[in-house]
């Protein structure tokens, strides 16, 4: 967190993708809510695991207020700031992803707070589609990306867990024999990240087998040095063009598909910052999967503190994205390695 904390903005926000091997080269001038947001998780998750509600809380804080500056009327959060190095626009989309992650965070930070609740709001009404069981895309988004329903499962719990047998009917597929999901319905990939939201949302509605199940298949794809691939096939998902390399962001989510760890469910802390209490539920792992992928996220941790988001990536080397930045955090805190997750935030 000692890295984060050194690179954010006064308004609270960062730029999506800075140079691993130089911070101060920024690769990606946006600066969008829902990674911003992802970094107050982190930090909601270190406090939950730690009880230290003091270092990263003024960092958090204003990363949530910045999601909170772009709430819209309907409740919904437009996507931030489209910037060049030259300045900036206002996005004018609104995301479903980046809703679920400031109203998670929100709700740890803040509670039941009105503008809490109108993001809820804009989630169970603008977005949600009650007629096949999913939530869309985002505002005017008819797109169908895994993450919107197993990270809105993850969020508002059972009530929506149709959205989880939505996305097993029009994103499971079966390729190079592993059984797993892909980002969007053409199913013509797997996106092992998703598969382990995927597994963390299964066992936030106790859907424990099929959990187990999925952990299974998405070990299959691990790699021998302990890695995982962003996807298998390295094809365009309607929203950019997926990477083949072991990604970061796949091997936090299958530490915590493992460790049954929800990051979006820490609930809400108190006015006075009495921090949750982690669910104390470990899963066996499938052979050393957790293990070998934890070993693997720390060889990605760079001296300034930073995680290489992807292996020798080609094209996406050298990348140090602050969504990968705040799951790489998380998954520390979930092996207790409290040391490494400090040295990514502060």
């Amino acid at each position: 967190m000692t890295a984060l904390r050194g690179l954010q903005w006064g308004d609270g926000s960062w730029h999506n993708i800075y140079a691993c091997s130089n911070p101060n080269q920024v690769l990606e001038w946006h600066r969008d809510v829902g990674p911003a947001v992802w970094v107050a998780l982190a930090v909601a998750s270190y406090e939950a695991a730690t009880g230290d509600l003091v270092t990263y809380r003024e960092m958090a804080l204003r990363a949530v207020n910045f999601g909170f500056g772009f709430q819209q009327d309907d409740g919904g959060v437009n996507g931030g700031f489209e910037a060049t190095q030259q300045g900036y626009r206002f996005h004018s989309w609104g995301s479903t992803e980046h809703a679920i992650d400031l109203y998670a965070a929100a709700r740890y930070f803040y509670g039941d707070q009105p503008r809490t609740g109108q993001v809820k709001q804009f989630l169970e009404t603008v977005v949600w589609d009650a007629v096949e069981g999913r939530w869309l895309g985002g505002r005017a988004d008819q797109r169908d990306p895994l993450d919107v329903n197993t990270w809105g499962v993850a969020t508002l719990g059972d009530e929506y867990a149709v959205a989880l047998d939505y996305a097993l009917t029009t994103h499971r597929v079966t390729l190079g024999g592993i059984d797993a999901v892909d980002f969007n319905s053409d199913r013509n990939d797997i996106w092992f990240e998703g598969t382990g939201q995927l597994i963390v949302a299964l066992h936030a509605v106790g859907r424990t087998s099929d959990a187990q199940y999925f952990l299974q298949q998405m070990a299959n794809g691990q790699t021998a040095n302990g890695g995982i691939p962003y996807s298998l096939q390295g094809t365009n998902n309607g929203y950019w063009t997926m990477s083949t390399a072991n990604a970061v962001s796949s091997a936090a989510w299958l530490i915590f598909a493992d460790a049954a760890f929800n990051p979006l469910g820490l609930g809400t802390a108190t006015v006075t910052s009495a921090a949750p209490t982690p669910d104390p539920v470990v899963v066996e792992p499938p052979v050393t999967a957790s293990d070998k992928a934890y070993s693997w996220l720390r060889s990605q941790q760079l001296a300034n503190g930073l995680v290489d988001s992807f292996e020798h990536g080609g094209a996406a080397d050298d990348l140090c994205v602050v969504y990968d930045q705040a799951v790489a955090a998380i998954a520390f805190v979930v092996k207790a390695d409290y040391d490494r997750a400090r040295a990514v935030l502060t």
